[in-house]
């Protein structure tokens, strides 16, 4: 039984978007700073999914004593060339004393792939590259990517946008450090096969489970608005955790 409790820190940390863009946060232990936050922020200035939009995106860092006050420390990765700027969702891990970091990403080309970045402070991160092969097809946008380590096996986790529909996909294989690429295993599975399952992300806890929660908010704008709860003002939520 995985049991959660939730306390409401409204005020931790005020972050402001032009447009209609998320904001996506994953904490980190550095040494004497007990939190450090990363995220993207993101703005735009015209309409919908174009190269040309005026879009622009950030990935930040807030550190925190406590975890409840932050203090905003600004953008630590502007976007690279090769990219348009649907670039997002930074996920963070400590690895070989290194921190690295991937980014899902949408290349000039229009299509899906994964930035991958190392640093050795949290501050200053080199670009290490793509980190999928190019020649595969990952639709035109990749989201949410995942590294996931289980017995020693290690995993890919990544959603990738397709003009037939938006999933969470999981792939077998093994994360090359020096050559910057995961090397597949396998073609890749669907982590759920539901409807509204998508963005998965993962955690280990204290006891050393990997728990993974994923998004209930998939599917076209017209599928979405007709869900139930928009009357009551609200739409989409989380899993339930699952372990893996």
């Amino acid at each position: 039984m995985i049991q959660m409790v939730w306390h409401n820190f409204v005020e931790s940390i005020m972050c402001f978007t032009s447009g209609c863009q998320m904001l996506f946060h994953r904490g980190v232990n550095n040494g004497d700073i007990a939190f450090q936050m990363i995220w993207c922020i993101g703005r735009t200035k015209g309409a919908h999914y174009s190269l040309m939009s005026g879009r622009e995106t950030y990935q930040c860092v807030a550190v925190s004593d406590d975890g409840k006050s932050f203090q905003k420390e600004g953008p630590v990765i502007y976007l690279p060339d090769g990219y348009t700027a649907h670039f997002r969702d930074p996920k963070v891990w400590k690895k070989n004393n290194s921190w690295w970091m991937v980014v899902g990403a949408q290349t000039k080309e229009l299509q899906g792939n994964v930035a991958l970045f190392e640093s050795n402070n949290l501050k200053k991160w080199d670009y290490r590259g793509n980190l999928l092969d190019p020649s595969m097809d990952w639709g035109y946008m990749c989201e949410c990517p995942d590294i996931v380590d289980i017995d020693g096996q290690q995993f890919l986790i990544v959603s990738c946008q397709k003009e037939t529909g938006c999933k969470g996909i999981v792939f077998s294989g093994k994360m090359d450090y020096i050559e910057a690429k995961f090397q597949l295993d396998d073609v890749g599975n669907l982590l759920d096969a539901g409807f509204d399952f998508y963005a998965p992300q993962s955690f280990v806890d204290e006891s050393g489970r990997c728990i993974l929660l994923g998004w209930l908010g998939a599917g076209k704008l017209d599928y979405q608005m007709s869900q139930p709860t928009v009357k009551e003002g609200w739409l989409h939520s989380l899993t339930i955790p699952r372990e893996l």
